[in-house]
């Protein structure tokens, strides 16, 4: 049993390691890659020991410093990304690949559904907006109430007779 289990996995371990081969090669020959790679783990470092030495992390949120940091580091990862995204379209993809690619949509359509759910039952001016627009505008009006009549003395009323 052991012996098929592994060659179920072989292919998708193959796959990883000549993955992991194109990216090792490319950072390699790509000396601009590189950079961005160096560049990106100094950032991280500068920000993980700013982040260390706080002592009070409300601190943290005024810090520009280190903002500028993270900002830096995050576009350096980008920009690694980037530069690894032709590495990725040039290897084949595997199976669960290819279904997280043709479930995109239907995640996208159900997110959508669910967000603006969310949004209908959380805003009363939008759920007016769309009442407003699938049965047209509501006519507003005052209420009024009618004129009180006294009541008048007549022979035949109970009040006469007190």
């Amino acid at each position: 049993m052991p012996k098929r289990n592994r060659a179920v996995q072989a292919p998708e371990g193959a796959a990883a390691i000549g993955e992991a081969r194109a990216i090792v090669r490319r950072l390699i020959e790509d000396d601009e890659l590189r950079a961005h790679v160096g560049r990106a783990i100094e950032l991280s470092r500068r920000v993980y020991e700013r982040v260390g030495q706080a002592k009070q992390a409300s601190k943290l949120l005024d810090d520009k410093r280190l903002h500028a940091d993270v900002s830096e580091a995050h576009d350096a990862v980008r920009s690694i990304a980037a530069s690894l995204a032709g590495v990725a379209d040039e290897l084949p993809t595997s199976p669960r690949a290819a279904r997280k690619k043709r479930h995109r949509l239907r995640r996208l359509v159900l997110l959508t559904g669910v967000g603006g759910g969310a949004a209908l039952v959380l805003s009363e001016g939008l759920r007016s907006k769309l009442l407003d627009a699938l049965f047209g505008a509501e006519e507003e009006f005052e209420y009024t109430q009618p004129p009180v009549v006294a009541p008048t003395d007549s022979p035949g009323s109970p009040l006469s007779a007190v």
